[in-house]
């Protein structure tokens, strides 16, 4: 079909992923295996031959796209050398995949814009196409000509690969890999099977430079060069990469025939991603009795925990005296987050006493203080005498004790 750009209507002011998290915790609707997000996901385009004036349709294709719940990104295109046709998505596996699903109203860039709607996530066998973007050749020198994938301004590349992690569904953000594919007009044919089938990457570890690339070359004719280009300067001919700090890395691969092709791969600079909400209880008497218990609503698992006081290695510390406090959480991945906080001290001691009567004609008996949770020791001083907490009454009347905690004083009455 050809759609008219003009008419297309496209919901880019939607964010996908608050439509996730509104359905994330309404529970899970399905079972599903918890597994890691796949390392190996690319997405890719071939290399199709045109002449000056032909209509050429590339279809994108995805390598383990598992379980992925939406997607969000833009595809580049020249528009000296090309003028966009049409999008077509008639056999696209992407459900509800349509018209208001892409933007290709600017020249040269076309947004696209998908999530499922089912919220289950969806899985497409490799080698699928998802759909096909179909461009004419201007009057243009011979030559190859790319169609890649990334971001853009307000809009920046999103595929969302859901995953259970009981009780809750979450999802984990996949990178950006791509083989770059095109148009070659005129000139030498360009045709051959040399691919990129693999691109396996791992992420850096917030501020460490732990990143890596492992790809796969198939096709041509053996021996590869490799020739990577990435941040600040980086250059490396070797097949995979290690030790890469975030940034966008770009292969070019030439075989023993001088067939060329090219790759980028965006390794993510992970940033810290606990969040934390808090219950305090304040310190009572001047003692070392606050407590802090830590809501974490997220984060790699497992987190470990350092408390500015060395008093507790938990997401709860009962034993903090009134002021400012640090935790730091650690996450598996290496990343840190430092939370402070305050507990109050609270001057108010409210005691309570156990009295009992013995029934004699004096009226003798006895009666305990009670002291408030948090506070483990006082002194007490009983108008009896008595220093300890419990008191013997030797006749009916009212008796007072003086309760001493910290820097907490009251009096309590016993009849």
């Amino acid at each position: 079909m050809t759609v008219n750009p003009t008419l297309i209507r496209f919901y880019h002011a939607i964010r996908l992923l608050p439509l996730l998290l509104i359905w994330l915790f309404t529970g899970p609707h399905s079972l599903h295996a918890q597994f890691e997000a796949p390392r190996c996901f690319q997405f890719y385009f071939p290399v199709a031959e045109a002449n000056t004036g032909d209509t050429v349709c590339l279809p994108l294709y995805a390598r383990d796209f598992e379980s992925i719940a939406s997607a969000q990104f833009a595809l580049y295109y020249d528009p000296a050398v090309f003028e966009y046709v049409d999008l077509e998505f008639a056999t696209s596996q992407l459900p509800g995949f349509g018209v208001s699903n892409f933007n290709a109203l600017n020249p040269g860039i076309i947004r696209i814009s998908w999530f499922d709607p089912a919220a289950l996530g969806v899985s497409i066998p490799d080698s699928t196409a998802l759909f096909a973007v179909c461009l004419k050749v201007k009057t243009i020198s011979p030559g190859f000509y790319p169609l890649a994938i990334g971001g853009a301004q307000g809009f920046s590349f999103e595929v969302a690969h859901m995953y259970l992690d009981p009780p809750f569904w979450k999802f984990a953000m996949m990178p950006l890999s791509q083989q770059i594919g095109g148009v070659q007009v005129g000139g030498a044919s360009q045709a051959s099977d040399l691919a990129v089938t693999s691109s396996c990457v791992a992420s850096s570890n917030c501020a460490i430079s732990a990143g890596s690339i492992d790809v796969t070359i198939a096709g041509g004719e053996p021996p590869y060069q490799y020739l990577w280009a990435g941040p600040n300067g980086f250059t490396a001919t070797t097949e995979d990469l290690t030790a890469l700090p975030g940034g966008l890395y770009s292969l070019v691969v030439t075989d023993q025939a001088g067939k060329t092709v090219g790759a980028s791969v965006v390794i993510t600079a992970i940033s810290p991603s606990v969040s934390i909400g808090h219950n305090f209880t304040a310190a009572k008497c001047g003692e070392a009795n606050g407590c802090a218990t830590l809501l974490v609503y997220s984060g790699n698992e497992p987190l470990s925990y350092a408390w500015s006081t060395g008093s507790s290695t938990s997401d709860v510390n009962c034993s903090l005296p009134a002021g400012q406090h640090m935790v730091t959480i650690t996450e598996a991945n290496g990343c840190i987050t430092v939370d402070t906080f305050e507990i109050g001290n609270d001057t108010v001691l409210n005691v309570s006493l156990n009295t009992l009567h013995i029934n004699t004609c004096g009226g003798a008996g006895s009666a305990q203080v009670i002291l408030p949770q948090g506070v483990q020791s006082a002194t007490y001083l009983w108008e009896t005498g008595e220093t300890g907490p419990t008191a013997s009454l030797p006749s009916e009347g009212v008796y007072h004790v003086t309760v001493t905690a910290g820097t907490c004083s009251t009096v309590a009455t016993a009849y």
